[in-house]
């Protein structure tokens, strides 16, 4: 505002009035002069009242017009400027006070008399989103939202309701928006409200900021939620495509897509999400650091965390569980946060107390497994460390699983326990990124072989539309292409999100690192040998902290460049301390898994070659303890319970055979390969090389055993490599054997191993060039990544360089010692197909000098054998009736035996012994045949008794013998006796057995197996229960099995009923059993859709592994016809050995049903 001279004070308050209420000049005169100051209520009251305009919107405009003529004040006397802006002032406090009125619509005042009621969105909120927009009258809005929210006159209880319908408004805006789309408006508009004290203080106190229900809930109700889950990761279910589908907006067609295109869909989804990111961090970042908001935000990332728990199970439920997309945001957030307390070293360890486990307040960890800590062991430690609450013992919660768990402590002490923020926020971030960022990588894998599955269906279907074109044919592989492209979409997003962002691997990379760091804490750092016992602060820890870090590792291992600037020496030294710890990591499961990073590492394999190539050459922890710890890892495999079964066992032993395949040729692995096998020549290393002898013969033996039905499935399964996984190890462990013994042979020599070898060789040699040698001869080899010639040359390699290494000549003897295996002709015949095959003369020819040896030793033992005669009993031994060459006797029968027989026949360490020892042969020295029956009577009686199930289980429990009798005869029995005709169809291919054996048929028959919260249908808890009266039908079997597949023969049982479950309604049970399930074409099209088994759970009836047929989406309608269940309310599972176990929900059905018994 300029005037002149001529103008006194007065008149120029009169002036800028006029002009900020747009008066009529007329309504002032010279008498008048001075008073509208006194007047400004009264204008604001009679311009509202007959005003049409919204009440909000003309005192918005006064606003900005007072504002405005504000800033245009230039008048030289302070003294008059003064006064002119006391006017201004005046009137905008007038105006804000007025707005306040209305936003909180007081019935008591004038002004609310039209506008209100004609929205519901709060008319603050299009303010706030052009403040955020910068558009026009940004000074005013800013200075008038200013006045509104920092009045100092105004109550938080008059401030609070304002903000609680334009945070309600600024939620429905977030829910609509997508990351493609303008979410930076509000999520700024959220930034700036909480960045008043008063509007941080309404956020964290609206009604909806931590809203009762489960997870999803949380998502979609409360005022953050739809923020969090602004995400390119595609939801599930119900939501799938909420609110956009990015994908199908950025990725369709990508497979004819140029990649240039591609490559800027995916900058534009990597640079949005960071900026959801860095949004997200802010707004938590400023509510944490106001001292009045810090525990409402804590209360909501816990909320989030609890009620979303079961995100960690096989399968998510996306009704009750919240978005991948929003647990990744939060996980971004939670390393964003966590970030600057944070280093290498962890500086700040010390505020991280391992306690928060068992007394965090917030939390819940004790359903979740402990690396090692018993419930017993907790509560001595808890007494130990909690005195006072010795006495009171119900006080402590213990809960624990069949391995073990993690405790809850007293409420109350959970209740006073004061944690530090850096060890509140580590624990929920640790949580946070497994239910989050690792579960993601999850579902990116399955998402991967599911494309597999289709490309591999679609393949099919077009070899099949080559021999005969069908309209069917067309429908079904346009609606697999559809699938591969909507698969192909979604992993995209996952690509864009997850694996181009290198900060977040990064940011995950360097919190685990610090997990790491934090643990070895415990153990006094990095180093070895470890501590006799396990400290209890370690025992404790969650069995997924250092799953995550594996899985991570893993995943970032085949991303190029993950891994640059990641100091892998710490997770290599953590991996090297506990690989081969089962006292501190009991779970075997993760120790192997130890071993799959290292494979990652190697460098001609790893996708970040800079990083990985010197990894292990300098690592000087690596090279004193990692071939060793690889050595006892090998053969603990074999005593890892039910947590690795045979094949996985086998899968770990590939991986640790490829890694000391790698190692061995680096001159400091090798050196310390020979010192270890010189330091425990009859330890440790004895042991190792016994297991892997074995290895080798029994995979070669099942290799045999499988080699005849992959021929006679080949031309039908050309697809399927049955033989893959035991034909590759088979050659690992042969290749690891040749090119060691290059260089160490003297433990293979020992008289209790050298037998043990000489039986392999020949068995070996015998296969490869035996009678019988055109068995192992495959139509497509490399298929199997088997070649017999390489075989036979590493195995004739063995020979000969133990030969070199045999300075006593005891290896001939120990050749010839096996009759059953060996054959001079063998010899001949290796050396004659080397030949054709071009092998080194040298080799060739020092094989056949062993031959030679052979020969002249295998005479010498018959002229021997002629001049002795025949050796008393009293000095044969009396396992293999052999000469004794050192006899002594066993400790528990007082037998004499010889040593290297008992050597050879049990490893060296007195643990497996005990883990190896059977229960009682029967033999002529066994107790229990005092009064001992024959098998007849035992038949007959039980004959007599009907087959009384409980009675067969008793009898097989008295020793070995009467197992043997029970599962090869009395099980037989008993289920011929209770489903006759259904026996007799399993059996009528000419099969005397069944798969699975007789003794888990007999179980499936009489028993339903339930289930256990969490378990495989994650269902609420029903136990198992004999049911001896179900009705098995080869007709309600066809139900179950996709048209394709229904000349598979299926006998499924009724449902066994268990009402009124809660909110599962009805659960029914059924049960049922395939014939010749190992040729059928259901099995054929799982292994051809590359399903994969269960990772945790196992058939009740016989323990194989388990495929789930709604996975591979195998489960047809008419199965829910059949059983009387709701539609997408049923699922089952089947296993290695074609037993059936599901679940369904049932519809309400009459009672007049009556069940039906076998057979």
């Amino acid at each position: 505002m300029s005037t002149t001279t001529a103008n006194s004070p007065e008149q120029m308050e009169d002036i800028l009035l006029r002009r900020i209420f747009l008066l009529d000049s007329s309504m002032a005169n010279n008498d008048s002069c001075g008073e509208l100051r006194n007047l400004i209520e009264r204008i604001i009251v009679n311009r509202l009242s007959g005003n049409s305009e919204s009440p909000f919107q003309y005192l918005i405009g006064v606003y900005r017009r007072a504002y405005d003529e504000g800033n245009r004040i230039c008048i030289s006397n302070e003294s008059i400027r003064a006064q002119i802006e006391l006017v201004v002032n005046q009137v905008k406090k007038s105006v804000v006070s007025y707005c306040r009125m209305y936003l909180l619509g007081k019935p008591d005042e004038k002004i609310i008399n039209n506008g209100r009621a004609k929205s519901n969105v709060s008319p603050l909120l299009p303010l706030v989103l052009n403040l955020i927009d910068e558009s026009g009258g940004v000074g005013s809005c800013t200075s008038f939202l200013d006045d509104l929210f920092n009045d100092p006159d105004s109550e938080f209880e008059d401030t609070e309701p304002i903000f609680k319908q334009l945070y309600e408004d600024l939620r429905g805006v977030a829910l609509k928006c997508s990351a493609l789309a303008n979410f930076q408006q509000p999520l700024k508009a959220l930034l700036y409200l909480i960045s008043f004290p008063v509007g941080a203080r309404a956020l964290v106190n609206h009604p909806c900021w931590i809203p009762k229900g489960n997870g999803r809930v949380i998502e979609m109700t409360s005022i953050l939620g739809p923020f969090l889950r602004v995400s390119a990761i595609p939801d599930k279910g119900i939501f799938k495509g909420q609110p956009d589908d990015i994908g199908k907006k950025c990725f369709s067609n990508s497979s004819t897509r140029d990649p240039a295109d591609l490559l800027s869909s995916f900058k534009t989804i990597k640079s949005v999400m960071n900026n959801v990111y860095d949004g997200l961090t802010e707004v938590f970042r400023l509510l944490l650091n106001n001292a009045s908001t810090r525990e409402n935000v804590l209360q909501y990332i816990e909320q989030v965390i609890n009620k979303n728990a079961s995100r960690a199970h096989f399968q998510v439920d996306p009704i009750s569980c919240a978005s991948s997309g929003m647990f990744v945001n939060l996980s971004a957030v939670m390393l964003r946060l966590l970030e600057p307390f944070l280093d290498a070293n962890l500086t700040n360890k010390e505020k991280i107390d391992p306690k928060y486990i068992l007394f965090g307040p917030r939390l819940d960890f004790k359903d979740l497994t402990a690396l090692h800590a018993s419930s017993e062991d907790i509560k001595k430690w808890l007494s130990k460390n909690n005195p006072t609450n010795t006495s009171n013992g119900e006080n402590v919660l213990l809960h624990s699983q069949e391995t073990s768990s993690s405790t809850s402590a007293v409420s109350s002490q959970r209740e006073s326990t004061s944690c530090s923020f850096t060890c509140e926020c580590f624990f929920m971030t640790a949580r946070v990124l497994n239910l989050g960022l690792l579960k993601v990588f999850s579902n990116l894998k399955q998402l991967v072989q599911d494309i597999s599955r289709c490309e591999d269906s679609l393949s099919t279907l077009k070899n099949m539309q080559l021999q005969s074109h069908s309209p069917r044919l067309v429908q079904d592989i346009a609606r697999i292409e559809n699938e591969i492209d909507s698969y192909t979409q979604e992993k995209l997003c996952y690509e864009a999100q997850i694996l181009r962002d290198g900060r977040l691997l990064q940011q995950a990379l360097a919190f685990y690192q610090s997990m790491v760091v934090w643990l070895v804490g415990f153990l006094g750092g990095f180093k070895m040998p470890l501590p006799q016992s396990c400290p209890m602060e370690f025992t404790c820890m969650p069995e997924h902290f250092v799953e995550d870090v594996l899985e991570l590792l893993i995943f970032a291992s085949q991303i190029p460049r993950a891994l640059d600037g990641v100091k892998l020496d710490d997770f290599m030294n953590f991996i090297i301390m506990f690989m081969a710890s089962p006292g501190y990591i009991r779970n075997s499961y993760l120790r192997a898994k130890m071993v799959e990073v290292l494979n990652c590492w190697i460098p001609h394999r790893s996708g970040t070659l800079s990083v990985t190539s010197s990894l292990f050459e300098g690592n000087q922890f690596a090279i004193q303890y990692l071939v060793g710890n690889l050595f006892k890892l090998y053969v603990d495999v074999e005593f890892t319970g039910s947590h690795i079964q045979s094949d996985d066992s086998f899968n770990i032993r590939h991986n640790i055979l490829d890694l000391l395949e790698y190692l061995w040729q680096i001159p400091v692995y090798q050196n310390a390969w020979k010192q270890i096998s010189k330091d425990e020549e009859k330890g440790g290393y004895l042991n190792f090389l016994t297991f892997v002898i074995n290895d080798s013969i029994f995979l070669l033996n099942e290799s045999m055993n499988k080699v005849s039905e992959l021929k006679t499935l080949e031309a039908e399964m050309s697809q399927e490599n049955f033989l893959r996984v035991d034909l590759k190890l088979v050659t690992k462990v042969v290749n690891m054997l040749a090119f060691s013994t290059e260089q160490i042979t003297a433990p293979l020599l020992l008289p209790e191993m050298v037998e043990k070898v000489a039986s392999m060789l020949n068995y070996f040699l015998l296969q490869l060039v035996g009678p019988h040698k055109k068995l192992l001869s495959l139509e497509d080899p490399d298929k199997c990544e088997f070649q017999l010639t390489m075989l036979l040359k590493q195995i004739v390699n063995i020979y000969v360089n133990l030969e070199k290494g045999d300075h006593e000549s005891i290896f001939p003897y120990a050749i010839i010692k096996e009759e059953q295996f060996y054959n001079e002709q063998l010899f001949t015949e290796a050396s004659n197909i080397l030949k054709r095959f071009g092998e080194d003369p040298r080799i060739i020819q020092a094989f056949d000098d062993l031959g030679q040896k052979v020969k002249a030793a295998a005479s010498e033992i018959i002229n021997g054998e002629a001049t002795l005669g025949d050796i008393s009993d009293e000095f044969l031994d009396p396992i293999q009736c052999a000469k004794e060459k050192d006899p002594v006797i066993l400790p528990s029968s007082r037998m004499i035996v010889d040593q290297p027989m008992v050597q050879r026949q049990l490893p060296t360490d007195t643990t497996m012994i005990i883990k190896k020892k059977y229960r009682c042969i029967h033999s002529a020295t066994c107790m229990c045949t005092n009064g001992h029956l024959s098998e007849d009577v035992i038949f007959l009686l039980l004959q007599n008794l009907n087959w009384n199930p409980k009675i067969i289980a008793t009898l097989s429990c008295v020793c070995k013998w009467f197992d043997d009798l029970v599962k090869r005869v009395l099980w037989k029995e008993f289920c011929r006796t209770r489903a006759p005709k259904m026996m007799h169809d399993l059996q009528s291919s000419g099969s005397h057995s069944v798969d699975g054996n007789w003794s888990a048929l007999g179980k499936l028959l009489i028993y339903c197996s339930g289930c256990k919260k969490d378990g495989l249908f994650n269902k609420i808890q029903i136990p198992g229960h004999f049911a001896y009266r179900t009705r098995f039908s080869r007709t309600s079997g066809k139900s179950f099995l996709l048209p394709n597949c229904r000349t598979d023969v299926l006998y499924v049982s009724d449902p066994c009923e268990h009402l009124d479950q809660g909110e599962e309604g009805d659960v029914g049970f059924f049960r049922g059993v395939f014939k010749s399930f190992t040729t059928s074409k259901v099995r054929k099209m799982l292994v051809r859709r590359g399903a994969k088994f269960h990772p945790t759970e196992f058939c009740p009836y016989c323990k194989g592994k388990l495929w789930s047929m709604l996975q591979a989406k195998m489960i047809p309608q008419s199965a829910s016809c059949r059983l009387g269940a709701y539609e997408d309310c049923i699922e089952y599972y089947v296993c290695l050995n074609g037993h059936v176990l599901g679940v369904c929900t049932l519809l309400p059905l009459s009672d007049s049903e009556e069940v039906s018994e076998l057979g």
